[in-house]
């Protein structure tokens, strides 16, 4: 595709465009200079454009730039319009795109991410594929103003970028809503899948000026999801060994006394808590015998000291009152 010439103020190709849809071709300054010469190879047409903006077509051959053959620029930029001094303008800022109308052949694009797939069969597994497509403007119109909708400045190879990419994508989508097997990615069969997504490329292709004339399958990369190595960390301890016949009966036989002494001392720990109970319990009652008793000879005590008391109470009231009677009576 080669190196850009030396920017001049006539418009000619220095290179080969077969390989590109669309060229942009570098204008000094961005003007588009009148009264120059704009040269168009054959199986190409040259547009003009201004802030996204197709304006004018020129159609294969040499060409005198001038109001008269660009009527769409002369109206935008009233090319024929005199200034004060009775000067037309020399030019107009614009930009120059050469749009190829022969075919592009081993236009490349692929899926843009790894198709994965998981079925009984195969298991898990992924697929990224490359295809090769023939492409080839039949709209141009429709075409450029697609792409002016994409970026409204395009620079070399961006226009081929924008179909790569939309190609891609619907590439892509389209295939990830099916379910396949690995034997269906194996030639010839894969083939079949290029012609299925031609078929449907086909119509949405057209709307936006292109055509397609053939399609295949040019790489396929497939693999099983590769299993991780287990973490040393999180490995499980080996597993221990299964007793023997022998070590068996002596674990038996352990377990058996194990199991005949606990319920002895459970037995022994019963009993010896029976018998403290029955203990405590007697000597409970013995205690209360005695307190009983204890305060049977205390009360009988304290009634023997009262008793006492009332007959010496008696006796002093007794004395007191007749004593005084006899004073009274003066029996002294």
């Amino acid at each position: 595709m080669g190196l850009f010439g030396k920017k001049n103020k006539n418009i000619e190709l220095k290179q080969d465009i077969s390989g590109y849809l669309v060229f942009p071709y570098p204008l000094k300054h961005d003007v588009v200079y009148l009264n120059r010469k704009a040269i168009v190879p054959e199986n190409a047409l040259l547009a003009f454009a201004a802030r996204g903006k197709v304006l004018d077509w020129l159609p294969t051959g040499t060409h005198t730039l001038t109001p008269v053959i660009l009527p769409l620029a002369n109206k935008k930029f009233k090319l024929s319009k005199l200034d004060k001094y009775g000067d037309a303008p020399d030019g107009f800022n614009a930009f120059a795109y050469f749009v190829n109308m022969g075919v592009v052949q081993n236009f490349v694009f692929g899926t843009y991410k790894k198709l994965r797939f998981n079925n009984a069969k195969d298991g898990r597994f992924w697929v990224k594929l490359q295809f090769a497509v023939d492409l080839q403007v039949v709209d141009h119109e429709k075409f450029l103003k697609s792409l002016l909708r994409q970026l409204a400045i395009l620079r070399p190879n961006e226009p081929e970028d924008i179909v790569a990419t939309w190609l891609s994508e619907f590439a892509t989508e389209h295939l990830q809503k099916y379910q396949f097997f690995k034997s269906q990615f194996a030639r010839p069969r894969a083939d079949e899948i290029a012609e299925v997504l031609q078929a449907k490329l086909a119509p949405l292709l057209e709307d936006v000026g292109l055509g397609v004339l053939g399609m295949r399958v040019l790489e396929i990369d497939m693999a099983g999801l590769k299993k991780q190595p287990k973490n040393p960390l999180m490995a499980k301890a080996p597993a221990s060994p299964k007793p023997t016949k022998s070590t068996n009966f002596l674990q038996e036989n352990l377990k058996n006394k194990e199991k005949i002494s606990h319920e002895t001392d459970i037995k022994v720990e019963e009993n010896e808590y029976s018998t403290s109970l029955e203990d405590n319990e007697m000597s409970y009652y013995n205690q209360e015998d005695e307190w009983q008793n204890a305060c049977a000879e205390d009360f009988e005590t304290l009634e023997a000291q009262r008793a006492k008391l009332e007959e010496q109470q008696a006796a002093r009231d007794k004395r007191s009152i007749w004593s005084g009677w006899e004073k009274f009576l003066g029996k002294d």
